[in-house]
Protein backbone atom coordinates (compact mmCIF):
# COMPACT_ATOMS: atom_id res chain seq x y z
CA UNK A 1 0.00 0.00 0.00
CA UNK A 2 3.02 2.30 0.50
CA UNK A 3 4.33 1.66 -2.21
CA UNK A 4 1.10 2.46 -4.27
CA UNK A 5 0.48 5.88 -2.26
CA UNK A 6 4.42 6.85 -3.42
CA UNK A 7 3.15 6.19 -7.27
CA UNK A 8 0.38 7.42 -7.02
CA UNK A 9 0.66 10.16 -4.63
CA UNK A 10 -3.15 12.06 -5.62
CA UNK A 11 -5.06 8.74 -5.04
CA UNK A 12 -7.43 9.54 -2.28
CA UNK A 13 -8.62 6.28 -2.28
CA UNK A 14 -5.05 4.76 -2.04
CA UNK A 15 -4.29 7.30 1.02
CA UNK A 16 -7.80 6.57 3.08
CA UNK A 17 -6.90 2.34 2.71
CA UNK A 18 -3.49 2.46 3.58
CA UNK A 19 -4.55 5.01 7.07
CA UNK A 20 -7.62 2.47 7.64
CA UNK A 21 -4.85 -0.42 7.43
CA UNK A 22 -2.75 1.39 9.70
CA UNK A 23 -5.05 2.26 12.27
CA UNK A 24 -7.36 -0.64 12.40
CA UNK A 25 -3.91 -3.03 12.32
CA UNK A 26 -1.74 -0.88 13.87
CA UNK A 27 -1.44 -3.25 16.96
CA UNK A 28 -0.92 -6.13 15.23
CA UNK A 29 1.89 -4.62 12.49
CA UNK A 30 3.84 -3.03 15.34
CA UNK A 31 3.15 0.44 13.45
CA UNK A 32 2.40 4.16 15.53
CA UNK A 33 -0.75 5.73 14.72
CA UNK A 34 1.26 8.82 13.68
CA UNK A 35 1.85 6.72 10.88
CA UNK A 36 -1.98 6.08 9.94
CA UNK A 37 -3.09 10.16 11.00
CA UNK A 38 -0.96 10.83 8.37
CA UNK A 39 -2.20 9.18 5.85
CA UNK A 40 -5.78 9.75 6.94
CA UNK A 41 -4.75 13.78 7.07
CA UNK A 42 -3.04 13.59 3.67
CA UNK A 43 -6.51 11.81 2.43
CA UNK A 44 -8.57 14.90 3.99
CA UNK A 45 -6.46 17.25 2.46
CA UNK A 46 -6.70 15.94 -1.08
CA UNK A 47 -10.59 15.63 -1.24
CA UNK A 48 -12.10 17.96 1.94
CA UNK A 49 -15.58 16.44 0.79
CA UNK A 50 -14.60 13.14 1.84
CA UNK A 51 -15.89 12.55 5.38
CA UNK A 52 -14.36 9.24 6.31
CA UNK A 53 -10.76 9.98 7.10
CA UNK A 54 -12.04 13.22 8.96
CA UNK A 55 -14.35 10.49 11.11
CA UNK A 56 -10.79 9.15 11.63
CA UNK A 57 -8.84 11.91 12.77
CA UNK A 58 -11.31 12.72 15.39
CA UNK A 59 -10.59 8.95 17.34
CA UNK A 60 -7.14 9.93 16.67
CA UNK A 61 -7.31 13.44 18.38
CA UNK A 62 -8.97 11.51 21.04
CA UNK A 63 -6.68 8.68 21.61
CA UNK A 64 -4.03 11.26 22.56
CA UNK A 65 -6.07 13.34 24.46
CA UNK A 66 -6.10 16.09 22.55
CA UNK A 67 -9.22 18.06 22.89
CA UNK A 68 -8.59 21.33 20.58
CA UNK A 69 -8.19 19.05 17.53
CA UNK A 70 -11.50 16.60 18.62
CA UNK A 71 -13.27 19.39 18.60
CA UNK A 72 -11.82 20.74 15.40
CA UNK A 73 -11.99 17.29 13.46
CA UNK A 74 -15.66 16.68 15.22
CA UNK A 75 -16.72 20.25 13.66
CA UNK A 76 -15.32 19.63 10.11
CA UNK A 77 -16.91 16.29 10.08
CA UNK A 78 -20.42 17.89 10.66
CA UNK A 79 -20.19 20.42 8.34
CA UNK A 80 -19.50 17.86 5.31
CA UNK A 81 -21.71 14.38 7.10
CA UNK A 82 -25.18 15.52 9.15
CA UNK A 83 -27.09 12.42 8.80
CA UNK A 84 -25.11 9.39 8.71
CA UNK A 85 -25.06 6.41 11.72
CA UNK A 86 -21.58 8.31 12.22
CA UNK A 87 -22.90 11.71 12.71
CA UNK A 88 -24.58 10.37 15.01
CA UNK A 89 -21.83 8.52 16.81
CA UNK A 90 -19.53 12.30 16.35
CA UNK A 91 -22.70 14.14 18.29
CA UNK A 92 -22.67 11.68 20.78
CA UNK A 93 -18.48 11.32 21.19
CA UNK A 94 -19.26 15.83 21.59
CA UNK A 95 -21.85 15.18 24.48
CA UNK A 96 -19.95 12.54 26.16
CA UNK A 97 -16.70 14.01 26.12
CA UNK A 98 -17.36 17.62 26.39
CA UNK A 99 -21.03 17.91 27.86
CA UNK A 100 -20.69 14.64 30.81
CA UNK A 101 -23.04 16.00 32.84
CA UNK A 102 -25.71 15.57 29.43
CA UNK A 103 -24.21 11.83 28.98
CA UNK A 104 -27.24 10.16 30.56
CA UNK A 105 -29.25 11.69 27.68
CA UNK A 106 -27.29 9.69 25.51
CA UNK A 107 -26.90 6.41 27.17
CA UNK A 108 -30.84 6.75 27.56
CA UNK A 109 -31.03 6.97 23.69
CA UNK A 110 -29.39 3.69 23.43
CA UNK A 111 -31.93 1.32 22.67
CA UNK A 112 -33.41 3.72 20.20
CA UNK A 113 -29.86 3.84 18.20
CA UNK A 114 -29.19 1.21 15.71
CA UNK A 115 -26.57 -1.38 15.92
CA UNK A 116 -23.75 0.08 13.77
CA UNK A 117 -23.83 3.09 15.60
CA UNK A 118 -23.46 0.75 19.28
CA UNK A 119 -20.77 -1.50 18.23
CA UNK A 120 -18.61 1.40 16.36
CA UNK A 121 -19.02 3.28 20.46
CA UNK A 122 -17.98 -0.27 22.16
CA UNK A 123 -14.72 -0.13 20.16
CA UNK A 124 -13.83 3.24 20.48
CA UNK A 125 -14.75 3.53 24.35
CA UNK A 126 -12.87 0.34 24.89
CA UNK A 127 -9.89 0.90 22.92
CA UNK A 128 -9.82 4.81 23.97
CA UNK A 129 -11.88 5.42 26.81
CA UNK A 130 -9.76 7.06 29.26
CA UNK A 131 -11.27 6.07 32.57
CA UNK A 132 -13.62 4.18 34.26
CA UNK A 133 -16.80 5.84 33.30
CA UNK A 134 -15.83 6.50 29.72
CA UNK A 135 -15.29 2.64 29.44
CA UNK A 136 -18.99 1.90 30.73
CA UNK A 137 -20.52 4.13 28.52
CA UNK A 138 -19.03 1.10 25.87
CA UNK A 139 -19.91 -1.40 28.49
CA UNK A 140 -23.69 -0.07 28.37
CA UNK A 141 -23.53 -0.05 24.67
CA UNK A 142 -22.80 -3.48 24.81
CA UNK A 143 -25.45 -4.63 27.03
CA UNK A 144 -27.89 -2.84 24.88
CA UNK A 145 -26.27 -4.77 21.82
CA UNK A 146 -27.03 -8.03 23.94
CA UNK A 147 -30.69 -7.31 25.17
CA UNK A 148 -32.10 -6.43 21.91
CA UNK A 149 -30.28 -9.41 19.56
CA UNK A 150 -32.48 -11.83 17.46
CA UNK A 151 -31.44 -14.52 15.27
CA UNK A 152 -28.76 -16.84 16.11
CA UNK A 153 -25.99 -14.56 14.31
CA UNK A 154 -26.51 -11.50 16.33
CA UNK A 155 -27.10 -13.31 19.27
CA UNK A 156 -23.50 -15.14 18.70
CA UNK A 157 -21.72 -11.87 17.92
CA UNK A 158 -23.41 -9.76 21.07
CA UNK A 159 -22.83 -12.86 23.36
CA UNK A 160 -18.94 -12.80 22.11
CA UNK A 161 -19.00 -8.93 22.60
CA UNK A 162 -20.22 -8.51 26.60
CA UNK A 163 -18.50 -11.93 27.61
CA UNK A 164 -15.29 -10.53 26.47
CA UNK A 165 -16.10 -7.14 28.08
CA UNK A 166 -16.88 -9.04 31.37
CA UNK A 167 -13.67 -11.09 30.70
CA UNK A 168 -11.12 -7.95 30.45
CA UNK A 169 -12.76 -5.97 33.03
CA UNK A 170 -11.59 -8.93 35.31
CA UNK A 171 -15.35 -9.82 36.28
CA UNK A 172 -14.91 -13.09 36.19
CA UNK A 173 -17.89 -14.51 38.56
CA UNK A 174 -20.16 -12.33 36.18
CA UNK A 175 -18.35 -13.94 32.85
CA UNK A 176 -19.45 -17.66 34.23
CA UNK A 177 -22.89 -16.26 35.70
CA UNK A 178 -23.72 -15.01 31.87
CA UNK A 179 -22.45 -18.23 30.44
CA UNK A 180 -24.97 -19.61 31.61
CA UNK A 181 -27.96 -17.33 31.12
CA UNK A 182 -26.76 -17.19 27.51
CA UNK A 183 -27.66 -21.09 26.85
CA UNK A 184 -31.12 -20.05 28.45
CA UNK A 185 -30.90 -16.92 25.90
CA UNK A 186 -30.73 -19.05 22.73
CA UNK A 187 -26.86 -18.18 21.76
CA UNK A 188 -26.09 -21.07 19.52
CA UNK A 189 -24.14 -24.20 21.47
CA UNK A 190 -21.31 -24.08 19.24
CA UNK A 191 -20.25 -20.68 20.18
CA UNK A 192 -20.74 -21.51 24.19
CA UNK A 193 -18.35 -24.46 23.17
CA UNK A 194 -15.82 -21.88 21.78
CA UNK A 195 -15.67 -20.19 24.72
CA UNK A 196 -15.44 -22.83 27.26
CA UNK A 197 -12.78 -24.73 25.49
CA UNK A 198 -10.62 -21.44 25.18
CA UNK A 199 -11.27 -20.77 28.83
CA UNK A 200 -9.39 -24.29 29.00
CA UNK A 201 -7.06 -23.80 27.00
CA UNK A 202 -5.61 -20.27 27.22
CA UNK A 203 -4.52 -18.23 30.57
CA UNK A 204 -8.51 -17.01 30.61
CA UNK A 205 -10.03 -17.87 33.46
CA UNK A 206 -11.77 -21.11 33.67
CA UNK A 207 -15.48 -21.01 32.48
CA UNK A 208 -16.20 -24.52 33.78
CA UNK A 209 -15.35 -27.61 35.06
CA UNK A 210 -12.82 -30.12 33.02
CA UNK A 211 -15.40 -32.54 32.29
CA UNK A 212 -17.65 -29.94 30.42
CA UNK A 213 -14.95 -28.56 28.58
CA UNK A 214 -13.66 -32.00 27.58
CA UNK A 215 -17.87 -32.39 26.42
CA UNK A 216 -17.82 -28.68 24.86
CA UNK A 217 -14.26 -29.77 22.74
CA UNK A 218 -15.75 -33.24 21.82
CA UNK A 219 -18.57 -31.72 20.20
CA UNK A 220 -16.38 -28.82 18.00
CA UNK A 221 -14.33 -31.90 17.08
CA UNK A 222 -16.97 -33.24 15.20
CA UNK A 223 -17.66 -29.94 13.02
CA UNK A 224 -15.05 -31.09 10.35
CA UNK A 225 -14.81 -28.74 7.70
CA UNK A 226 -18.19 -27.27 8.46
CA UNK A 227 -15.43 -24.98 11.16
CA UNK A 228 -11.72 -24.73 11.16
CA UNK A 229 -11.52 -23.07 14.23
CA UNK A 230 -13.70 -25.11 16.26
CA UNK A 231 -11.42 -28.12 14.81
CA UNK A 232 -8.21 -26.07 16.08
CA UNK A 233 -9.98 -25.35 19.47
CA UNK A 234 -10.58 -29.22 20.05
CA UNK A 235 -7.12 -30.25 18.85
CA UNK A 236 -5.69 -27.36 21.17
CA UNK A 237 -7.81 -29.05 24.10
CA UNK A 238 -7.05 -32.91 23.25
CA UNK A 239 -3.43 -32.43 22.80
CA UNK A 240 -1.70 -33.96 25.89
CA UNK A 241 -4.96 -35.44 26.45
CA UNK A 242 -6.09 -37.92 23.96
CA UNK A 243 -3.50 -37.94 21.83
CA UNK A 244 -4.73 -40.00 19.24
CA UNK A 245 -7.74 -37.58 18.74
CA UNK A 246 -5.27 -34.33 18.84
CA UNK A 247 -3.04 -36.16 16.21
CA UNK A 248 -6.54 -36.89 13.88
CA UNK A 249 -7.46 -33.04 14.07
CA UNK A 250 -4.28 -31.92 13.34
CA UNK A 251 -3.95 -34.31 10.32
CA UNK A 252 -7.00 -33.29 9.29
CA UNK A 253 -6.65 -29.45 8.90
CA UNK A 254 -2.87 -30.09 7.19
CA UNK A 255 -4.96 -32.03 4.99
CA UNK A 256 -7.72 -29.29 4.64
CA UNK A 257 -4.89 -26.65 4.08
CA UNK A 258 -2.87 -28.69 1.18
CA UNK A 259 -6.60 -29.42 -0.13
CA UNK A 260 -7.60 -25.27 -0.33
CA UNK A 261 -6.15 -23.84 -3.71
CA UNK A 262 -6.67 -20.83 -1.38
CA UNK A 263 -6.79 -20.82 1.83
CA UNK A 264 -7.34 -17.97 4.56
CA UNK A 265 -4.14 -16.74 6.16
CA UNK A 266 -5.96 -17.04 9.76
CA UNK A 267 -6.34 -20.84 9.12
CA UNK A 268 -2.67 -21.19 8.05
CA UNK A 269 -1.79 -19.41 11.20
CA UNK A 270 -4.22 -21.57 13.48
CA UNK A 271 -2.58 -24.84 12.07
CA UNK A 272 0.98 -23.29 12.90
CA UNK A 273 -0.17 -22.67 16.41
CA UNK A 274 -0.28 -26.67 16.89
CA UNK A 275 2.98 -26.82 15.55
CA UNK A 276 4.30 -24.94 17.89
CA UNK A 277 3.01 -26.77 20.84
CA UNK A 278 4.27 -29.67 19.68
CA UNK A 279 7.50 -27.82 19.78
CA UNK A 280 7.47 -27.05 23.43
CA UNK A 281 5.95 -30.48 24.38
CA UNK A 282 9.15 -31.66 23.23
CA UNK A 283 11.30 -28.92 24.62
CA UNK A 284 11.72 -27.01 21.43
CA UNK A 285 11.23 -23.08 23.41
CA UNK A 286 12.94 -21.46 20.73
CA UNK A 287 11.30 -23.30 17.85
CA UNK A 288 8.40 -23.33 19.69
CA UNK A 289 8.38 -19.39 19.75
CA UNK A 290 9.90 -18.80 16.78
CA UNK A 291 6.54 -20.80 14.96
CA UNK A 292 4.41 -18.33 16.91
CA UNK A 293 6.49 -15.06 15.61
CA UNK A 294 6.24 -16.38 11.95
CA UNK A 295 2.02 -17.33 12.81
CA UNK A 296 1.02 -13.35 14.48
CA UNK A 297 2.27 -11.82 11.19
CA UNK A 298 -0.30 -13.74 9.30
CA UNK A 299 -4.09 -12.44 9.58
CA UNK A 300 -7.32 -12.71 7.94
CA UNK A 301 -7.78 -9.06 8.11
CA UNK A 302 -11.65 -8.42 6.94
CA UNK A 303 -12.48 -10.79 10.05
CA UNK A 304 -10.56 -9.47 12.74
CA UNK A 305 -12.62 -7.07 14.18
CA UNK A 306 -15.75 -8.87 15.78
CA UNK A 307 -14.70 -13.01 14.69
CA UNK A 308 -13.21 -14.80 17.81
CA UNK A 309 -10.09 -15.38 17.02
CA UNK A 310 -9.34 -14.07 13.52
CA UNK A 311 -6.84 -11.25 15.41
CA UNK A 312 -4.61 -14.59 16.85
CA UNK A 313 -5.19 -12.73 20.55
CA UNK A 314 -4.72 -16.56 21.82
CA UNK A 315 -1.54 -17.06 19.77
CA UNK A 316 -0.07 -13.91 20.86
CA UNK A 317 -1.28 -14.22 24.53
CA UNK A 318 0.43 -17.45 24.70
CA UNK A 319 3.61 -15.77 22.79
CA UNK A 320 3.55 -13.50 24.96
CA UNK A 321 3.39 -15.68 28.18
CA UNK A 322 6.18 -18.11 27.38
CA UNK A 323 8.14 -15.78 26.47
CA UNK A 324 8.13 -14.48 30.21
CA UNK A 325 8.36 -17.88 31.20
CA UNK A 326 11.47 -18.49 29.79
CA UNK A 327 13.05 -15.21 30.67
CA UNK A 328 12.92 -13.62 27.44
CA UNK A 329 11.30 -10.62 28.73
CA UNK A 330 12.39 -8.58 26.14
CA UNK A 331 10.20 -10.55 23.36
CA UNK A 332 6.92 -10.52 26.41
CA UNK A 333 6.95 -6.96 26.10
CA UNK A 334 7.10 -6.82 21.66
CA UNK A 335 4.82 -9.55 21.82
CA UNK A 336 2.42 -7.79 24.80
CA UNK A 337 2.50 -4.64 22.73
CA UNK A 338 0.13 -5.88 20.53
CA UNK A 339 -2.41 -5.89 23.26
CA UNK A 340 -2.26 -2.07 24.49
CA UNK A 341 -4.42 -1.12 21.98
CA UNK A 342 -7.25 -3.89 20.23
CA UNK A 343 -7.46 -4.88 16.98
CA UNK A 344 -10.50 -7.75 17.82
CA UNK A 345 -13.01 -6.64 20.22
CA UNK A 346 -12.97 -9.96 21.68
CA UNK A 347 -8.74 -9.28 22.80
CA UNK A 348 -9.59 -7.16 25.75
CA UNK A 349 -10.95 -10.57 27.47
CA UNK A 350 -6.63 -11.05 27.80
CA UNK A 351 -5.97 -8.26 29.31
CA UNK A 352 -5.86 -9.34 33.01
CA UNK A 353 -3.50 -11.49 32.37
CA UNK A 354 -0.85 -10.17 29.52
CA UNK A 355 -0.86 -6.19 30.97
CA UNK A 356 0.10 -7.91 34.36
CA UNK A 357 3.24 -9.90 32.42
CA UNK A 358 4.07 -6.73 30.32
CA UNK A 359 4.51 -5.31 33.46
CA UNK A 360 6.46 -7.65 35.03
CA UNK A 361 8.55 -7.99 32.00
CA UNK A 362 9.11 -4.05 32.36
CA UNK A 363 10.28 -4.56 36.03
CA UNK A 364 12.30 -7.15 34.73
CA UNK A 365 13.94 -4.77 32.29
CA UNK A 366 14.11 -2.37 34.22
CA UNK A 367 11.58 -0.15 32.78
CA UNK A 368 9.99 1.31 36.18
CA UNK A 369 8.05 3.87 34.38
CA UNK A 370 6.53 1.29 31.57
CA UNK A 371 5.62 -1.02 34.47
CA UNK A 372 4.05 1.92 37.04
CA UNK A 373 1.77 3.05 34.01
CA UNK A 374 0.64 -0.95 33.39
CA UNK A 375 0.09 -1.68 36.60
CA UNK A 376 -2.36 1.30 37.06
CA UNK A 377 -4.12 0.55 33.77
CA UNK A 378 -4.68 -2.67 34.99
CA UNK A 379 -5.62 -1.45 38.56
CA UNK A 380 -8.23 1.02 36.50
CA UNK A 381 -9.57 -1.58 33.97
CA UNK A 382 -10.03 -4.05 37.24
CA UNK A 383 -12.26 -1.28 39.21
CA UNK A 384 -15.44 -3.16 39.08
CA UNK A 385 -13.73 -6.85 39.00
CA UNK A 386 -15.49 -9.39 40.69
CA UNK A 387 -14.16 -13.47 42.09
CA UNK A 388 -10.82 -13.75 41.53
CA UNK A 389 -10.43 -10.62 39.37
CA UNK A 390 -10.34 -8.78 42.68
CA UNK A 391 -6.83 -10.95 43.69
CA UNK A 392 -5.46 -9.56 40.40
CA UNK A 393 -5.84 -5.80 41.03
CA UNK A 394 -5.11 -5.68 44.41
CA UNK A 395 -1.62 -7.52 43.01
CA UNK A 396 -1.41 -4.81 40.73
CA UNK A 397 -2.34 -2.51 43.16
CA UNK A 398 0.26 -3.58 45.95
CA UNK A 399 2.71 -3.68 42.84
CA UNK A 400 2.03 -0.08 42.24
CA UNK A 401 1.83 1.10 45.49
CA UNK A 402 5.34 -0.87 45.70
CA UNK A 403 6.75 1.14 42.83
CA UNK A 404 5.29 4.61 43.55
CA UNK A 405 6.00 4.95 47.28
CA UNK A 406 9.60 3.65 46.15
CA UNK A 407 10.40 4.59 43.06
CA UNK A 408 13.76 2.95 41.35
CA UNK A 409 15.72 4.74 38.90
CA UNK A 410 15.12 3.30 35.10
CA UNK A 411 18.01 1.39 33.98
Amino acid sequence: MRDLVARYPGAVDAWFALGELQFHFAPLLGTPLSEAEAAFGQAAQLDPAFAAPVAHLITLAIARDDDDATRTHMRRYLQIDSTSVLAALVRAGDTLIFRPELGPRVIASFPNRPRAFLENLAFVASEFGRSPAERSVGQRAVDVLWNQAVGRDEKARAFRMRLAALLGSGRETSARAFLGDAGRAGVPRTELDRWLVLGGTTALPDLASDASVDVAARRLAVARDDSIVDQWLAARWFTGRDADLAADLTRHLRQYLHAEPDPLPMHQSLVDDLEARERLAAGDTAGALATWRRATQRFSIEQVPFALAASLWPLRLTRTRLAAASGRHREALDASESFVRIAGFVDQAAWPEVLHVRADAALALGDTALARNTYAQLVQLLVNADGAGVATRERAARELERLTSKPVPDR
